[in-house]
C-alpha cells in the first residue's frame, strides 16, 4: 500500500468531500475552500467564502455538480463553485442546523437540527419543505423534552432515507411518499455513521464501537460487531464487494466484511496521526485528512497491480500485496499467483535434489517475510533432509511408511519418488474397484 503527501494546511481542516465527480473539496477554518485533482494531488482552486467561519454549523457538496451547501446557524446557502455565486438563501425556523445532505439526482437537500427534527427543503429555486421525522423517538404518544437533542446520521438510497438522532434510534421513511415508516431501535447511544448496503440492508456504527446490520424491512438485527476503537465516524462501502473501511477515533481504517458481521483487519491502514475524515475516489484509491491537517491519497492496490508485478517477475510483492489487502484474496489474480509459488517451490525442491547445493533454497527463502510462507523455506530444507529416507522406503515398496513421511514434509510431494507412489496407488484403486465390481455381478 502506498501513501502519497498530496498538501499539508495551515489551519484545521473541517471537511473533505467529493464534489463535481472527479474532484475533491476540502475547508479550512481560514474561510477558505479548496478543489484539488486527486490524481495530479494538487490544489487547483481556492475560493474564499466569506461565509464559511465558526458560524458554519454544517456543510455538504454535491457530488455531481459544483454545487454546495451551508448553514450557519439556521440559515442555508447553496453556492456555485463555478461563479462563487450564492444561488438560493433558506431561512429555517427548526433550530440550528447541525448535519445536511444532497439527495443526488432530485433538487432537494435534507437537513438535521438540534432541536430533534430532519427536514427536506428544495434547492433548485423553488419553496418546499417537508418535515420528516423527529427525534428522541418515542414509541408511545406522549412525546418527552430532552437537552442537547441532536440528529446526528443521514443516509439515503433510490427509495428510503435513514436518519438518526437522540437515543440512538434509526428511523427509515420512504423518500417520495414519506411512509412506511420503519425504526429500529438497537443502539441506545449516538449513531454517528450510517449508510445503506443494498435494498434491503442497513449498516449503522455508534460512539460506543458497536456496528450494527439490519434487516430494516423486516425491522431485524442480522448481526452486530464490537469494533477494537470507539467512536466510530465514517462507513466507507467499498463497490462490488461485500467489504467496507471503518474509521474510528485512532490512527487507523479497519476492514470489515459486511456479509459476515466480521472485522478482517483490525489495523488494514495504518498513519501517523487520527484520520479525521476518508473519500473513496475509487475500490483501490483513497483521499485521507489527518487531525495534523495532512491530505494523503492512498493506494490500497488492485487486480490490476498484481497483474503489472507478475508481468515484471515481482512474485514476492504481489504476494506482499495480497496479505496487505484481504480483498485481493480468492480473486483470479490471486489463483495466479498461488500457482507460479507452487511451481517455483515445486521446481527448487527438484533443483535442490538434482545439485545437492542448499544456496538453490535462497529463492525461497526471501518469502519468510510474508505471514502465509513464513514457513515454506524451514520446510523445504527439512524435507530435502528426508528426502534420502523416502527413497529407502520407496525402493523398499514400504509405501505407508513413506506416506507418513511426506504427511510430515510436504515439499516431499513435489519428489519422482511420490509421484510414483501416486502412480500406483491409483493403479491399485482401480483394480480393487474392479474385483468389487466382479464379485457383485
Amino acid at each position: 500500500m502506498k501513501q502519497i503527501k498530496c498538501l499539508k494546511s495551515r489551519s484545521q481542516i473541517t471537511s473533505l468531500s467529493k464534489v463535481n465527480s472527479n474532484f475533491i473539496a476540502y475547508t479550512n477554518n481560514d474561510k477558505n475552500l479548496k478543489i484539488i485533482a486527486p490524481f495530479q494531488c494538487k490544489t487547483i482552486q481556492n475560493i474564499y467564502v466569506d461565509l464559511l467561519s465558526k458560524k458554519t454549523t454544517a456543510l455538504a457538496f454535491h457530488k455531481n455538480s459544483s454545487t454546495f451547501v451551508m448553514a450557519n446557524g439556521t440559515v442555508l446557502y447553496i453556492i456555485n463553485i463555478t461563479t462563487q455565486n450564492i444561488t438560493q438563501t433558506i431561512h429555517t425556523n427548526d433550530g440550528n442546523i447541525q448535519i445536511v445532505t444532497f439527495v443526488e439526482d432530485t433538487p432537494y437537500i435534507i437537513t438535521g437540527t438540534d432541536n430533534g427534527r430532519v427536514v427536506q427543503y428544495r434547492y433548485d429555486g423553488k419553496f418546499e419543505i417537508s418535515r420528516l421525522c423527529s427525534f428522541p423517538y418515542n414509541n408511545v404518544h406522549v412525546k418527552r423534552v430532552v437537552q442537547n437533542n441532536y440528529v446526528s446520521a443521514l443516509a439515503y438510497n433510490k427509495e428510503y432515507l435513514a436518519c438518526s438522532g437522540h437515543g440512538g434510534a434509526v428511523t427509515i421513511i420512504k423518500f417520495n411518499s414519506h411512509a412506511s415508516k420503519l425504526t429500529l431501535e438497537t443502539s441506545n447511544v449516538k449513531v454517528t455513521a450510517l449508510e445503506f448496503l443494498d435494498e434491503n440492508r442497513i449498516i449503522y456504527g455508534n460512539i460506543s464501537g458497536n456496528i450494527f446490520i439490519s434487516e430494516y424491512k423486516r425491522q431485524t438485527i442480522a448481526q452486530s460487531v464490537h469494533a477494537m476503537h470507539t467512536h466510530i465516524k465514517q462507513i466507507i462501502l467499498i463497490p462490488k464487494s461485500h467489504y467496507a473501511l471503518i474509521s474510528t477515533q485512532s490512527t487507523s481504517l479497519m476492514l470489515l466484511d459486511t456479509t459476515n458481521a466480521k472485522i478482517i483487519k483490525n489495523s488494514f491502514i495504518n498513519f501517523d496521526y487520527e484520520v479525521n475524515h476518508v473519500v473513496l475516489l475509487s475500490p483501490d484509491e483513497l483521499m485521507v485528512s489527518l487531525s495534523n491537517n495532512q491530505i494523503l491519497k492512498v493506494s490500497i492496490g488492485s487486480t490490476e497491480e498484481i497483474k503489472n508485478l507478475l508481468d515484471s517477475n515481482s512474485l514476492l510483492e504481489a504476494f506482499a500485496l495480497i496479505e496487505a489487502n484481504p480483498m485481493l484474496e480468492n480473486t483470479k489474480e490471486h489463483t495466479q499467483v498461488e500457482l507460479l509459488y507452487s511451481k517455483l517451490y515445486s521446481d527448487t525442491m527438484q533443483l535442490l535434489i538434482k545439485s545437492k547445493n542448499l544456496d538453490v533454497a535462497k529463492q525461497i527463502e526471501e518469502f519468510k517475510k510474508l505471514k502465509n510462507k513464513k514457513n515454506d523455506y524451514q520446510n523445504l530444507l527439512l524435507a530435502y533432509e528426508n528426502y534420502e529416507k523416502l527413497q529407502e522406503l520407496y525402493q523398499n515398496s514400504k509405501f505407508a511408511l513413506a506416506y507418513s513421511l511426506v504427511d510430515k514434509y510436504k515439499a516431499l510431494e513435489f519428489t519422482q519418488e511420490y509421484k510414483e507412489m501416486e502412480k500406483i496407488y491409483k493403479a491399485t484403486f482401480t483394480l480393487a474397484q474392479k474385483h468389487i465390481l466382479l464379485k457383485h455381478k
